[in-house]
């Protein structure tokens, strides 16, 4: 599955993103990429969502790839650590490469 939020991924807004993607979860859509092309910024309470998202990814043992991060975002994610939890690609193409190789 693969999601392309748009705009700001912020409070208030952030209950119903989450929520959305749980629900997608628990209904068995365990291998997520998202596609942050889109996305003009996320504050702190976004990325503690998608932290949120990545931990019930790895319990159903699923994979969450992000990608489309552009330079702000992914130098936030690198900075935040993000990518010590979640694989983030270069691209969509490099996104869905990375559901071929091994969980990390």
């Amino acid at each position: 599955m693969v999601l392309l939020p748009k705009g700001r991924i912020e409070n208030p807004d952030i209950e119903k993103f989450e929520r959305s993607v749980h629900d997608r979860i628990s209904n068995g859509e365990v291998n997520i990429i998202i596609d942050f092309e889109e996305v003009e910024a996320i504050d702190p309470a976004g990325i503690r969502s998608l932290l949120s998202i990545a931990a019930r990814i790895l319990i159903k043992q699923g994979k969450l790839v992000l990608c489309g991060l552009g330079n702000n975002l992914g130098t936030l994610f690198r900075v935040a650590a993000i990518d010590q939890v979640v694989p983030i690609a270069d691209s969509y193409q490099e996104a869905v490469a990375n559901f071929r190789e091994p969980r990390r």
